[in-house]
């Protein structure tokens, strides 16, 4: 796999701008303080509630490569659900003519 650096950020997409807070007051707190001062919106992950799941299992034929991006991702055990819920239903494969044949195997379920 080349450069996965920018397959995970193309998985992110939007999700790349989530604010990951500790608790959900505090992302009430950050919320209120967008609308008092009317600086625009945000996304907000509490840490304490943001569970997020993981692919149990899926299919992978012929695409050797298929790998699921919240399994490369090393960081504190804190933010395991921050990482399932961006990166759990991500998979990375090699290339593109690997991403259809995975999704084709898989009816398109991820």
């Amino acid at each position: 796999m080349t450069n996965t650096k920018s397959q995970l950020k193309c998985g992110l997409g939007v999700a790349l701008q989530n604010i990951v807070t500790d608790t959900e007051q505090d992302a009430k707190k950050l919320v209120e303080y967008l609308r008092e001062n009317k600086l625009g919106r945000a996304s907000f992950l509490p840490i304490n509630s943001v569970k997020g799941k993981k692919l149990d299992k899926f299919q992978k034929g012929n695409v050797k490569s298929a790998v699921i991006a919240s399994d490369i991702v090393k960081c504190d055990k804190k933010y395991e659900g921050i990482i399932l819920s961006l990166l759990g239903r991500t998979v990375i494969v090699e290339d593109m003519q690997e991403a259809i044949d995975l999704a084709k195997l898989n009816r398109l379920f991820f």
